[in-house]
């Protein structure tokens, strides 16, 4: 398990229908991965408080529990619904659960996620 940023990022317009946001990979811009955590089983998933500051100013808080009550649930939901002839999930595969704050948009500067015992992510934007 790894604590992450996602970047979000559009190429459609705001105003765009929603099919075809969802086309544009839901605006998924970039994806930050922090270090691997292997005792992840020892935390209680559902509560974690999670902060995003960045030294322009923005300052979010958020919790865990805001991903279906257990951002593993997520995981297990997609895990089920993969069609046996996919292949279902791989081992190393890193996959998003969704995400824990109220996503901004970058603007120039370092922001850090804290996710509690999960560890922190960095990110600089120039």
């Amino acid at each position: 398990m790894v604590a992450a940023i996602e970047v979000p990022d559009c190429r459609v317009a705001a105003n765009a229908p929603e099919l075809v946001k969802l086309a544009d990979d839901m605006g998924n811009g970039a994806f930050v991965v922090g270090a691997p955590m292997t005792r992840w089983r020892e935390i209680d998933l559902g509560n974690i408080a999670i902060t995003l500051t960045a030294d322009n100013g923005e300052n979010l808080a958020g919790n865990s529990a805001r991903i279906l009550g257990n951002p593993l649930l997520a995981l297990i939901a997609l895990a089920n619904a993969q069609p046996l002839a996919a292949g279902g999930l791989k081992k190393g595969q890193i996959v998003t659960t969704g995400t824990c704050t109220t996503p901004v948009p970058p603007r120039a500067g370092t922001y850090v996620g804290e996710f509690g015992p999960l560890g922190a992510v960095r990110v600089r934007f120039e």
